[in-house]
């Protein structure tokens, strides 16, 4: 005699589909259990020069330690936003605008000051958090 595939093992569905319901839950709870290594950190802040926001630009965070990930953010309005993985990091600036009012033109060079790129600044990040960025032109 021949069976269905249709019709499976001859168990009602809804027993069928409470037990690949359990097997999914099982599997979705094991996923999770994999991940290696801490989580990445949310961070956010303002940037300005000289007390004005910066309205355009971009801020880069570097490795500092082997094994680590770059990152980085644009600078809207004087405010940036990014994930970064936790950790110590070098922090770099491309600002793009007019020294008066800091406001974006096309083809202005980058108005960061030398300073911040011979030495950039240090952050050391532990979870998430306001790093605000305070550069002066002086």
């Amino acid at each position: 005699m021949k069976t269905n595939p249709l019709r499976g093992s001859g168990k009602p569905l809804a027993q069928r589909m409470a037990a690949v319901a359990a097997v999914m839950m099982v599997a979705f709870v094991c996923a999770g259990c994999g991940q290696t290594g801490p989580r990445n950190c949310r961070i956010s802040g303002a940037v300005t020069l000289d007390g004005t926001p910066v309205q355009d630009g971009a801020i880069q965070f570097g490795v500092v330690k082997s094994g680590d990930v770059p990152g980085g953010a644009v600078i809207i309005n004087g405010r940036y936003q990014t994930w970064v993985s936790p950790g110590p990091k070098t922090v770099r600036f491309a600002v793009s605008g007019s020294r008066e009012g800091l406001a974006p033109q096309d083809g202005t060079p980058n108005i960061c000051p030398q300073k911040y790129h011979n030495d950039p600044l240090e952050i050391d990040v532990r979870k998430d958090g306001v790093y605000d960025f305070p550069l002066t032109s002086k």
